[in-house]
This record gives C-alpha cells, structure tokens and sequence, in this order.
C-alpha cells in the first residue's frame, strides 16, 4: 500500500488531486447536489448542506440563504482560504462574484494566484498575502477597493477570530460565517487573547483552547447587528445574516437548536475540553472573557 500511495502521489500530488476533484464536484456535480440539497421540506439551515468546493457543506448553506435574500453587490471577503476549497469560490465560479482572498501563508496565496489565475487577470478577484490584526484589518481591504455594503464576509484564522471580526468597520456584510471552536462548549463566552504568552500557547494541555466559543461569537453577533441563522452539522461554522434583511423564511435559532445536529450526526463528537483546562487557559492568557 505504501508503495501505491508514492507512486499515485508521483503521479498525481495529493494537492493537485484534491484541485481536481474538485473542479469536478463544481462543474458536474454541483447541479445535482443542489437538486437534492433543496428538494422536499427542510426545516433547519443544515438541511441544505452540499458542497461543491466547501468542506462542511457551506455551499448549500449559502445557495439557500441568498436564494431567500438574494444578490446585492455580488461582492465578498474571505480570510483564511484555500484556493480548492473556499467558501466563497463557488460564488465566485458560479455567481458572477468579484472579492478579496487574504492569507497569511505564501505558499496558498502563491498556488491560488496560479489557480484562479484568470479571475486575478479579469480583476475579479485580488489574492493578498497578509497576517491580519484588528488595527489593520479595515486598511487591507480599503487598499484593495473592498468597502460599504458587501454581500459575504468569511472569517476562519482559527485564532483571533473573534477580534478581527470585532474590529471590521470598513464593510458592511449582509452575510456572515465565522469558524468556531465548539470544544469550548455552549456555556462558556471565551475566545483566544489577542497577544496570548507563548509559554500558554505552547502548552500541549491547551491546544484546545484555540479560536473562539459559539456563545462568544454569538453574543458578538447580536452586538454587531446580526442575527444567528444557525450552524453546519460539523459544527465548524455559524452563519450569521444581518438584522435590517427581511427574510422571515430564515428563522433565528438558539445555540442549542443550532448544534444539536452537530452533536447527532458528528461520526466523532467533539471532546467537550474540561471546565478546568479552560479555567487554567484563562489563567495563564491564552483564553479571555470578551
């Protein structure tokens, strides 16, 4: 098996292969996830879920939103990307959409440059290799044209998700997903300090203790002017639609409803981290009560 796995890897790199499959899902099969996505009653968000080149079924989440709300400037922000799969890039495919990709690592910005090359060339989409921080955030994206109102702001740095989405004054989205850390529980609103010592980042007992808490990123929301629309059954990410959109087919859940189907359905449940790891995190600095 070893020997097979070198030689399909020669072959065909395990970069290129996930590329390829999912050109694949966006082109041939898309369509016919979307058919089954939408058909008969649904009852929740994550009933929608399908992806074409999403991870956790993001793209049916955001067919079904926009499908309701509809298309303004066809405009998105999404930090913390991969150029084959994307929240945003089946809107970009598909969508007619314009936006600004921004990661911090070279090496992704490099090879998306080489993917969606012809989107960059028709200056519909500008790749910007950056380590965000919540003075600088509005900066990155007035230098690359992107302000007002925008139709999708994706945020996954797992991190200081939290303080960056916190900072954002530039834009304005109609629609929002931010990545979670749903290890951190329902009941706790803790999320990663903004400059954490690294002694407590380095502390193998705290890994868990990354990103920030559905309850935290909830009540952020709600202070923003967002209302929570719920989560994907990975329990990854929360979606969030501006309050001034009428959209009464899209109903406001609570936390519980939202990842309960998380708990359900999840092949491997999340590990809940102990109450006393997260008392210790917030302890030594690596976690804050926003």
């Amino acid at each position: 098996m070893r020997v097979k796995k070198k030689i399909r890897d020669r072959i065909l790199p395990a970069q290129c292969r996930k590329i390829a499959r999912n050109v694949f899902r966006l082109y041939a099969l898309a369509p016919v996830l979307r058919v089954f996505a939408f058909a008969g009653a649904k009852s929740a968000l994550n009933d929608f879920e399908y992806c074409a080149t999403s991870q956790h079924g993001e793209d049916g989440i955001l067919d079904r939103i926009f499908s309701v709300i509809g298309f303004k400037s066809r405009v998105f922000v999404e930090f913390g990307f991969h150029p084959a799969e994307a929240n945003a890039l089946l809107l970009l495919y598909k969508k007619s959409f314009t936006g600004l990709f921004i990661d911090g690592d070279a090496g992704v910005c490099a090879l998306a440059e080489k993917i969606l090359g012809r989107f960059v060339a028709h200056r519909k989409l500008r790749i910007v290799n950056a380590l965000l921080n919540p003075q600088t955030i509005d900066a990155v994206f007035k230098a690359n044209g992107i302000s007002g109102e925008i139709d999708l702001l994706s945020v996954d740095v797992d991190s200081i998700d939290y303080w960056l989405w916190q900072a954002i004054r530039a834009i304005r989205p109609r629609v929002v997903i931010v990545e979670t850390t749903l290890r951190l529980g329902l009941g706790e609103a803790v999320t990663q300090a903004l400059d954490p010592p690294r002694p407590a980042l380095e502390d193998p007992a705290l890994s868990p203790c990354r990103g920030a808490s559905p309850l935290a990123l909830f009540e952020l929301g709600a202070a923003k002017g967002y209302r929570f629309l719920g989560a994907d059954s990975s329990g990854v990410n929360m979606f969030f639609l501006r309050a001034d959109i009428a959209a009464p087919n899209l109903v406001s859940v609570d936390l519980a409803q939202a990842f309960e189907r998380a708990f359900a359905r999840s092949k491997k449940p999340p590990d809940i981290v102990a109450p006393e790891i997260i008392v210790r995190a917030l302890g030594r600095g690596l976690l804050v009560r926003p």
